[in-house]
C-alpha cells in the first residue's frame, strides 16, 4: 500500500467534508520478542501493526479520530467522525496547523538498520539463554532470575497536512535486558541492565549485559538506608536519565502555561550550577529518540535547554507555543 498517498487522501477527504485544515499521521511496523527464564524459553512473539490518526480543524474547533482499518469506507467514516467531534468541541483561537510547515530537506539521521529484519529466532533464543548463564556464573548469590529478553522492531512514520506537506521516515530498534535476583542472609535483591540500540551491530554482547546486570544486583546486598544528611551525591546514570525526564516534564509548555510546574516564570533564571548545560538534540545520528520531524510535522532542531545553569527555553508544540507567544 502507498501510505503517503493514503495520508494525502485522508487530508483531501477531510477538506472535502468541511474541515478548514487537517493532518493525518500513519505508523506501520513490525516487532519481535523473545524471552527466557531459568535458561528456558518462555516467550516467542512476532507481530505487525499499522494505524492512522486524523486531526481536523473547523471554525477553530478540533476533532480527533484514529483507526487501524485502511479501507476506503472506514477512512471516510473516520473523517466524518472527526469533523462531528470538532463540531461538538469548544472553539479556541490557538487551534490550527503550524503556520510554516514545509520541510525542504529531511536530515539523514541513520535511524534504520535493514539487518534488523534478518536476525534469526535462534540467535535471539541463544542470546537470552547465554545471558542468563553468564548471570548465574557471575556470583553464587544469584540464585534466581526475573528472565532475559530480546526485542527488535522497525517502524515507518508518515505525516501529511492540508498545507501540502507530506513527509516520512523509517527507524529500527533492538534491546537486550537481563534481570538477576540475588540472595544473602535471607535478604533478596533484584536488579537489571540492558543494551538498547538503533543498529543491531551496536548492541552490547549478551554476556557483557548479563555481567553488568549481575554486578549491579549483588552490590545491593547488604545495602541500608542512610540517615538524613546534606552530602555530595553521585547519581547512577539511570537515575540521571530519570532526573532529566522530570526536567522535561517541568519545562513542558502546557504545564508552564497552566502554572503547574515549579519552573514556571523561571525563564533565564539560574536553576542549576553554572557547570550544568543541558541540550535536547533530536538530530543525533542513531539517537534512540531522534526523529527528523515532530508530531506536528515540524523539522526537529537542536535546542539548548539549560545554558551554564540558566533556563534558556521551554518546550512548546504548535498549540502551546501560540498561547505563550513563543516559538
Amino acid at each position: 500500500m502507498d501510505f503517503e498517498q493514503f495520508a494525502s487522501d485522508i487530508v483531501k477527504a477531510a477538506i472535502k467534508a468541511g474541515a478548514d485544515e487537517a493532518d493525518a499521521y500513519i505508523q506501520t511496523g513490525r516487532e519481535s520478542e523473545v524471552s527466557s527464564r531459568m535458561e528456558k524459553v518462555e516467550t516467542i512473539k512476532e507481530s505487525i501493526s499499522q494505524g492512522y490518526g486524523i486531526r481536523v480543524f473547523k471554525n477553530k474547533q478540533v476533532g480527533f479520530c484514529h483507526s487501524c482499518d485502511f479501507g476506503l469506507g472506514a477512512m471516510r467514516h473516520m473523517v466524518e467522525k472527526a469533523i462531528s467531534l470538532a463540531d461538538e468541541s469548544s472553539a479556541d483561537q490557538f487551534n490550527g496547523l503550524p503556520d510554516a510547515n514545509k520541510i525542504v530537506h529531511l536530515p539523514e539521521l541513520d535511524l534504520y538498520d535493514k539487518a534488523m529484519a534478518e536476525i534469526s529466532a535462534q540467535w535471539k533464543i541463544d542470546a537470552c539463554i547465554e545471558a542468563e548463564q553468564a548471570m548465574f556464573e557471575y556470583d553464587k548469590r544469584i540464585i534466581n532470575s526475573g528472565g532475559a529478553g530480546f526485542n527488535d522492531g522497525e517502524e515507518t512514520t508518515y505525516i501529511a497536512d492540508s498545507n501540502g506537506a507530506i513527509n516520512s521516515f523509517k527507524s529500527s530498534h533492538c534491546y537486550l535486558m537481563v534481570n538477576p535476583i540475588a540472595t544473602e542472609n535471607d535478604k533478596m535483591e533484584s536488579g537489571y541492565w540492558y543494551s538498547f540500540k538503533k543498529y543491531f551491530a551496536d548492541l552490547d554482547n549478551p554476556v557483557e549485559v548479563a555481567r553488568t546486570a549481575a554486578g549491579r544486583t549483588v552490590r545491593m546486598l547488604g545495602a541500608r538506608i542512610a540517615k538524613t544528611a546534606s552530602v555530595p551525591v553521585v547519581f547512577d546514570n539511570i537515575t540521571g536519565a530519570y532526573l532529566l525526564g522530570l526536567l522535561a516534564e517541568a519545562i513542558d509548555g502546557e504545564a508552564v502555561f497552566k502554572n503547574a510546574t515549579f519552573l514556571a516564570g523561571k525563564l533565564n533564571a539560574q536553576i542549576a550550577s553554572p557547570l550544568v548545560t543541558i541540550i535536547d538534540d533530536g538530530l543525533m545520528p542513531r539517537g534512540l529518540a531522534s526523529a527528523p520531524f515532530d508530531g506536528d510535522g515540524i523539522l526537529t532542531r537542536k535546542k539548548e535547554i539549560v545554558s551554564n545553569g540558566a533556563l534558556h527555553t521551554y518546550l512548546y508544540d504548535t498549540y502551546t507555543g501560540r498561547k505563550a507567544k513563543a516559538e
